[in-house]
């Protein structure tokens, strides 16, 4: 396998002579930034800075053409913000050579390569030119080889998900090295993932970390909760005590995504952590008052949730100023509604779109959906003083549900849960899950077989916590899980969870043989991430030996088979739970199975995807992924008119037409990115052949 490398040689086309000009502009480079970094935020430094720039561009240096075109991308000292400008100026600097000879050494021509990387992150984009993905491939391997941390990351990217080129792991991994050997944070953390994953080399979970770490310290988000999710996997002695280690030494320096972090652990009762919201609110505010984006919206969610509706539009209009789109598009809502705040549908429907989060029409439901609680609660004179959002919503919906008895179905599961109280999904308001039960009640009324198994699955889950409030608990465990082979995935609250598991811990002090309560143990230590993929593997090959005639636990184990790599056994798992019970929706696992094995067999995959499309329903969750599956295996057949016709099918049935709301967006599924690329791909080559 070629790894594309920098040259060590550099070419004389690529270098010219270093001028009189270009040899100061350093020296004035250096001052206009730390003009800069000291000034950050005020005006009159601001322009001092541009107008150093200026002066290096008008001699034609790379460094001042480049730095210039920053300023006029950020909008800085006073400039409006000028993509064109920004792009030509970059264009300009890329035109010269990439390196310099002053006579006795040849140097880097600072400013060509990083005007080199933004222009392909411009084609990555669309930003003022028409995305294309081979181009801007082109531009990072340009950008890279001369020397670009930035580009050499990028261009890792690009190799790593084969976007305008052809996937290539091991170069991929090579870039991101390089990068990360001149300290780019980004290329640190792509490069640890690859080498816990053992992608393009082999396993390294101890360079892994000290990556992640290094990363840490440079203050990129997401570093630490990798490093969390790593240990979780093992790699740091198959304990979460030492990322916990990590995150408290961070706190305590007052790190700011440590304070995030933790703040979201012990919402969500996760990373060892049990689960308090007065620390998480406590943590999220220190984070806040530090200016950190994120926890500022997480803070404002969180009030929203305990019904502090005025403290939580305060933060959140905060955190819309820096065009945080999950803070507009909640605090659009909340204007929407009146909630904690004078009600402003104009103002509202502005954030929403800002957001970006949907359509120009689905905001208008939105809307619309509030309109229709705001005149509920007029025509029957409802007051709307000490409610929720989500109360105000249940009101409404209770109200506009036909059916008695899915009615009392809904009724009966909000009076046992309370949603999505200690981890909800990151921008999701209160008022999100009455929508989504409205619209699931819809679903079942025209006709949904899926719909109808989320409130079976549901009830189930409520009349478990009432077998457990009773003291029932063989049969709370029995209910538990057949919820959870009725419906995926289930909404249980911290609460509910922490009941469950103190419950079926004692029972298995009690009985080590207790397979029901073990499996309750083993499936919140999932959830919270308390063990390691090997351990859960572990508990579930116990579950499985201690009661072998319950699919359930044969289910998990094929979940587990799957999560690991381990193919051959999941499908052997498999063909023994469909001895104890026909389940669909393992066709699917197995089917993934034979695509994952490897062995190039692309009808019989195909044949085992179509099995499990014609045995559910058209709304089952996992359709629209079989559905890319199959058109990724009619890619490799190399018949595009098919890969096409199966891709448009997986789209419409991803469409909110088809797709429940329940079930999250398919975004980082890899068979769908991958014929994508390919499809396009493909669209341009037949474009140049005619």
């Amino acid at each position: 396998m070629n790894i594309i490398q920098q040259s060590s040689n550099v070419s004389p086309s690529d270098v010219s002579p270093m001028n009189d000009y270009q040899s100061e502009s350093y020296t004035e480079i250096i001052e206009a930034h730390q003009i800069l970094q000291s000034g950050r935020g005020n005006f009159a430094e601001e322009q001092r800075a541009l107008r150093i720039f200026q002066s290096i561009a008008t001699r034609g240096c790379a460094n001042g053409l480049y730095n210039l075109a920053v300023m006029y991308k950020d909008g800085r000292a006073g400039l409006a913000r000028d993509s064109k400008k920004y792009i030509n100026l970059c264009h300009q600097a890329a035109g010269q050579k990439p390196y310099l000879d002053d006579g006795s050494a040849i140097f880097r021509n600072v400013g060509v390569a990083e005007a080199e990387n933004s222009i392909g992150m411009a084609y990555r984009d669309g930003l003022t030119v028409d995305q294309d993905n081979k181009l801007a491939f082109e531009w990072f391997v340009k950008s890279a080889q001369h020397g670009c941390p930035s580009g050499m990351n990028n261009l890792g990217v690009a190799l790593e998900n084969g976007t305008g080129c052809k996937q290539n792991l091991a170069s991929a991994r090579w870039w991101y090295q390089e990068s990360a050997n001149l300290g780019q944070a980004e290329a640190r953390y792509n490069l640890a993932l690859m080498l816990a994953e053992g992608r393009g080399g082999p396993v390294d979970t101890v360079k892994a970390t000290e990556l992640l770490q290094a990363a840490a310290d440079q203050g990129l988000p997401g570093s630490l909760r990798a490093l969390q999710k790593l240990s979780q996997s093992g790699a740091l002695g198959a304990r979460i005590n030492e990322s916990k280690k990590v995150i408290m030494q961070r706190v305590e320096k007052n790190d700011k995504e440590a304070l995030l972090l933790l703040g979201e652990n012990y919402m969500r009762g996760k990373g060892g952590f049990r689960t308090n919201l007065k620390q998480s609110e406590e943590y999220f505010k220190k984070a806040s008052d530090m200016g950190h984006e994120k926890a500022t919206v997480a803070l404002g969610s969180l009030l929203l949730q305990q019904n502090r509706s005025e403290e939580a539009v305060f933060f959140l209009s905060k955190a819309v100023e820096w065009e945080n789109a999950d803070a507009q598009w909640i605090l659009g809502r909340l204007l929407s509604l009146g909630q904690g705040c004078k009600r402003d549908v104009d103002q509202a429907r502005r954030w929403m779109i800002r957001s970006k989060r949907e359509t120009p029409d689905v905001i208008s439901d939105v809307i619309e959906f509030f309109n229709e609680i705001i005149k509920f609660e007029g025509i029957n004179g409802l007051s709307q003083e000490g409610l929720s959002c989500d109360e105000r919503c249940e009101r409404y919906c209770d109200s506009s549900v036909p059916d008695p008895s899915l009615r009392d179905a809904i009724k009966k599961l909000r009076k046992y849960f309370t949603p999505r109280q200690a981890s909800p999904a990151p921008g999701l308001c209160f008022h999100d899950l009455n929508h989504e039960i409205n619209v699931m009640a819809e679903r079942v009324i025209t006709g949904s077989e899926t719909a109808k198994k989320y409130f079976v699955g549901l009830g189930l889950l409520a009349d478990s916590y009432t077998a457990l409030q009773g003291g029932e608990h063989s049969e709370a465990f029995h209910l538990f899980r057949k919820a959870g082979s009725t419906w995926q995935p289930l909404d249980i609250d911290a609460l509910t969870w922490e009941s469950f598991y103190s419950a079926a811990t004692k029972a298995f002090r009690n009985d080590d043989r207790d397979a029901a309560a073990l499996f309750v143990i083993m499936r919140y230590h999932q959830t919270r991430q308390l063990s390691s993929d090997a351990e859960l593997l572990e508990m579930a090959k116990t579950c499985t030996e201690l009661d072998p005639a319950v699919a359930d636990y044969h289910t998990f184990l094929i979940q587990m088979y799957c999560t690991i790599g381990d193919f051959d056994s999941c499908l052997r798992a498999i063909d023994q739970a469909r001895e104890l019970e026909s389940e669909p929706a393992w066709l699917y696992e197995r089917a993934t199975c034979l695509r994952m094995q490897g062995r190039n067999n692309p009808k019989a995959v195909i044949e085992a995807y179509q099995k499990f499309i014609s045995s559910n329903e058209p709304d089952n969750r996992k359709v629209p992924e079989a559905l890319y599956c199959i058109s990724r295996e009619y890619i490799q057949l190399m018949d595009e008119r098919k890969a096409r016709e199966y891709f448009e099918k997986a789209l419409r049935a991803e469409s909110a037409e088809v797709r429940l709301p329940c079930f999250p967006p398919i975004k980082d599924f890899p068979p769908k990115n991958q014929v994508k690329s390919m499809l396009e791909a493909m669209h341009l080559a037949a474009d140049l052949k005619h």
